[in-house]
């Protein structure tokens, strides 16, 4: 009768945990959709350029924009071909195509004429002045400058290549405020998942109690190395073992449907798993990861 009465039970749990399970998944993908969570991604403030605005190892939220959406005064994450060792930097929009940007005593900047305000600059402490420059910004370019101007290998010091100018193309992203709340709907989808899998495993070990009638054969056959090993134990360790292999069948149950999730997600996302090198590997602490369509790789585990 207890075994009839526990099965029941996880029955009855597993018919409330699924349902809420999947309607918190369906609440995270409507949230998704509607910030644009997916759009974004995270990043580690490594360079000293942009203080006092963001100091190192500050966690920054980055993003996707497209050229139109770029504005003076943006921080922006980008990426130049043949400076700074391909690494990404966080830079700010100073100038945009066809903008007049001047410095004529090497610290004050003016665009189109009209010196602009710049509160969150960090001067140099002894008062020493930066380079001078007298420049029109291509178009379908941006003339960029770091907030530390004394510490700063912005525009600056390429003005020999396109007036200092990098291509609007070559940004991946602006740095966005905001709070750790904006991104609840992935926390939402992840507990939504876990009631949903916990539910299920439920719903698996109550398609198995222990000596209900009809099973037994089927559980020896299934686990017949399990039930060897306590052979002659006594009937309380062979029911602890037939507890234990049961217990095996629905973690093994649960993973695979775990990795068909994490599977159906990847694809939908257009994304492709890949073995991560060696800086990544250090970095993500994951021997592999997901690459997404932009060239963004992560680590769907951390």
């Amino acid at each position: 009768m207890q075994p009839q009465r526990a099965g029941r039970g996880l029955r009855v749990a597993a018919w409330v945990l699924i349902p809420v399970g999947l309607t918190l998944l369906l609440g995270a993908a409507a949230g998704i959709t509607r910030t644009g969570v997916l759009d974004r991604e995270r990043i580690t403030v490594a360079g000293d350029a942009m203080q006092p605005t963001y100091r190192p190892g500050r966690q920054l939220t980055v993003e996707r924009i497209d050229e139109a959406e770029i504005r003076r005064g943006d921080v922006v994450l980008v990426r130049v071909p043949g400076r700074y060792g391909g690494a990404p930097v966080l830079q700010r929009v100073i100038g945009l195509g066809g903008d007049h940007v001047e410095s004529r005593d090497g610290t004050r900047v003016a665009v189109n004429g009209e010196e602009i305000d710049e509160p969150y600059v960090l001067r140099d402490k002894f008062g020493l002045a930066g380079p001078r420059y007298d420049v029109t910004v291509p178009e379908g370019r941006l003339f960029l400058l770091g907030d530390h101007r004394a510490n700063a290998n912005d525009s600056r010091y390429f003005l020999g290549e396109q007036s200092g100018s990098v291509a609007a193309s070559d940004v991946r992203g602006r740095v966005r405020d905001e709070p750790a709340t904006a991104l609840w709907p992935l926390a939402l989808g992840a507990f939504g998942a876990l009631l949903t899998l916990v539910g299920v495993g439920l719903g698996i070990g109550a398609t198995w109690p222990v000596g209900a009638p009809g099973l037994r054969m089927r559980r020896q056959r299934a686990h017949t190395g399990c039930r060897r090993g306590c052979a002659g134990a006594g009937s309380n360790a062979a029911r602890s073992n037939r507890e234990g292999c049961t217990g095996s069948r629905v973690r093994e149950a649960l993973f695979g449907l775990g990795a068909y999730v994490g599977e159906v997600l990847v694809r939908r996302a257009g994304a492709t798993w890949v073995d991560f090198e060696a800086d990544q590997r250090s970095y993500f602490g994951e021997p592999t990861g997901v690459r997404m369509p932009d060239g963004r790789v992560w680590n769907p585990l951390a």
